[in-house]
């Protein structure tokens, strides 16, 4: 009976200095991985400084640092993270739910005209608290400013990019991040360019409409959408719906579309 409870004891305090040393490798990868994404996010400053920015390749430096920090917003210490920790990092949106959605994005100015480089990553949590990231600025550019629910597993973000605003559904199943949910006749987003755009997250409807000091320009507001619809021929529908009601606008500084999301798609 003394014997097994000496090898019970040996046997725990093994146990116990495996996970201590466990635990010590992954505090240490941690702190190893801030120490590289600072010294990073440092060049992500938005200076206009296109000398600092010409001499060093930032496409492969934003690269490495976006690979970073995907890797960390995946370790549970990171489900709420310590902007302060992370100079020129910055987070965009966020959801207060069960998926507690969070944007985190950094960029930098470049041109004469200081046109923002920006990379956003999406962090979510399933069920259990499991953390995921995906680099989500592949699919949807600017400044990623406002999340709405619309059903249990779908959300409508609002994105804005100089004078181009990208409304974007994306969905979850499971531990999965969905981004080619059709919510717009069969495309995931739109892109309208100069003009006014609104969501009611009560009524599930979003309102798209001139300016009253600019006027409406069917062409300059489908740009973007044009511009794309090789890439994305579902947009050609898209254009077609708009085209077809605002061109029958009487006042072009006073003219509105509405579009009702029904539980499955956005509907005029």
């Amino acid at each position: 009976m003394k014997k097994d409870k000496i090898t019970l004891k040996f046997t725990l305090l093994v146990i116990l200095i495996i996970l201590l040393n466990f635990q010590s490798k992954a505090t240490s990868t941690l702190d190893s991985l801030k120490a590289e994404i600072n010294k990073d996010l440092k060049w992500f400053n938005n200076t206009r400084d296109h000398e600092l920015v010409d001499s060093i390749i930032m496409d492969d430096l934003e690269e490495r640092l976006k690979k970073n920090l995907l890797k960390l917003l995946t370790f549970k210490e990171m489900a709420n993270l310590n902007l302060k920790e992370f100079p020129n990092l910055k987070l965009d949106a966020s959801t207060n739910d069960s998926l507690k959605i969070r944007f985190y994005s950094f960029g930098y100015l470049s041109g004469a005209t200081g046109y923002e480089y920006k990379t956003t990553i999406i962090q979510w949590q399933n069920k259990n608290g499991k953390l995921f990231s995906y680099a989500i600025s592949s699919k949807i550019g600017g400044t990623i400013g406002q999340i709405s629910k619309l059903k249990p597993n779908l959300y409508l973000l609002r994105a804005q990019d100089s004078s181009t605003t990208n409304l974007y559904v994306i969905q979850f199943k499971g531990d999965f991040l969905i981004l080619n949910y059709p919510a717009f006749i069969r495309s995931p987003n739109i892109k309208l360019d100069h003009m006014d755009i609104t969501f009611n997250p009560k009524t599930q409807t979003l309102l798209i409409a001139s300016y009253p000091e600019v006027g409406l320009n069917t062409y300059d507001l489908l740009q973007s959408m044009r511009y794309h619809s090789e890439t994305n021929p579902s947009y050609k529908k898209i254009i077609t719906m708009f085209e077809n009601f605002f061109n029958n606008c009487k006042d072009e500084y006073n003219c509105s579309l509405r579009l009702k999301f029904t539980g499955l798609k956005f509907i005029e």
